[in-house]
């Protein structure tokens, strides 16, 4: 396998787990922290935030607001996330620069 194939292939792996993994964020809000999810409006995944929710959905993880939670499973969760975000990064940047 070349390494263009195998960073392709990383790149859509890296972002489909983070995906997954935005999904089971919102559905551990929706679950255990209810009042919180309702206050970022609703959302299921990422792109479907109302327009005025918005600023609240970034603020809440911004600033970290879910530490205030106490949920142990949720801020793994989020860690996951961000690390999948470095991943997928990395590999796009590599492959940008592997095209040049």
């Amino acid at each position: 396998m070349r390494l263009e194939e195998v960073l392709v292939t990383l790149l859509v792996s890296s972002m489909a787990m983070a995906a997954a993994v935005h999904v089971l964020i919102f559905s551990r809000l929706r679950s255990r922290h209810r009042r919180v999810w309702e206050g970022i409006g609703r959302p299921i995944l990422f792109f479907d935030l109302p327009v005025r929710k918005s600023r609240e959905y970034h603020d809440f993880f911004k600033h970290r607001g879910y530490k205030t939670l106490g949920d142990r499973e949720l801020n793994a969760l989020l860690w996951l996330k961000k690390g999948l975000f470095w991943v997928y990064s990395a590999v796009l940047l590599l492959y940008v620069a592997k095209k040049l």
